[in-house]
């Protein structure tokens, strides 16, 4: 994973433990300084994850986050198309992924409920 795809309030994987960590300040700087590979991991999203991001399961594999009209469909193969306004934007694969395409789209931050 490389520090450029990151902003600060991401959420990521933690090699070390498998719990999530969001990303600080502190830990950009400690990744551009240091070799962290195998130790900040992209966290793949799933279903639950889209819920603990706030997003509701309308069936059909598709997900709304209220109040704005972004949706993801999810496919048998694990992907997530991001659709926004019933144009496919980009297939997401990974939580930070989402969380800075849906700021770019929104101008807001997509934490965990």
């Amino acid at each position: 994973m490389k520090v450029t795809e990151l902003r600060i309030g991401n959420i990521v994987l933690n090699g070390k433990n498998n719990n999530y960590n969001i990303v600080s300040g502190n830990t950009i700087h400690y990744m551009s300084e240091n070799n962290t590979s195998g130790i900040v991991l992209p966290l793949r999203i799933t279903k639950q994850w889209l819920s603990d991001l706030g997003f509701t399961d309308l069936g059909y594999g598709e997900f709304f986050l209220k109040g704005i009209t972004i949706d993801f469909e999810y496919t048998d193969n694990g992907e997530f198309y991001f659709v926004y306004q019933n144009v496919v934007l980009n297939s997401v694969f990974y939580v930070h992924e989402l969380q800075n395409l849906y700021f770019a789209i929104t101008g807001l931050e997509l934490e965990i409920k």
